[in-house]
């Protein structure tokens, strides 16, 4: 019915706490003591272990996506790509980054793809350059 194993962890199946019990399998299984047994039949049963790092690579693709389309990755806050909030996804990835808690790893692959981290900067720097070529043009800067 879902098309996925990702289950809240609110969740109640058939009078169990299925949301629950599946977080302390994640649990179980970060501690490593989850049986290899347990974790292949969960696995084959599609259960995501990291489901933040599951989700951050979902809004990566999608990010890629818009690149791809748009030719930069200078998402609108407002944006919505395929039912994922991506503007603001990466909002939270620049404040991560100013914040230093965005792992550099995720930076790189997120420069990778084109990421402008300070976007006013970016902005005056165009502007900037687009100035000096009329400068260059027309001899002068009064525009």
């Amino acid at each position: 019915r879902e098309g996925h194993s990702n289950v809240p962890r609110s969740h109640i199946e058939d009078s169990t706490k299925l949301g629950e019990w599946l977080s302390k399998q994640r649990e179980r299984k970060r501690k490593g003591i989850l049986a290899k047994s347990l974790e292949k039949r969960s696995e084959d049963a599609g259960v995501v272990w990291d489901v933040q790092s599951e989700k951050w690579e979902n809004s990566y693709r999608l990010l890629l996506k818009f690149h791809q389309r748009e030719g930069h990755s200078n998402v609108p806050r407002s944006h919505i790509e395929d039912s994922t909030k991506l503007g603001e996804w990466l909002s939270k990835q620049r404040e991560r980054k100013r914040k230093g808690i965005l792992a550099k790893s995720l930076e790189k692959r997120s420069e990778d793809a084109g990421v402008v981290w300070d976007v006013q900067s970016e902005k005056w720097e165009n502007s900037y350059r687009l100035l000096l070529k009329f400068h260059q043009r027309e001899g002068h800067s009064n525009v």
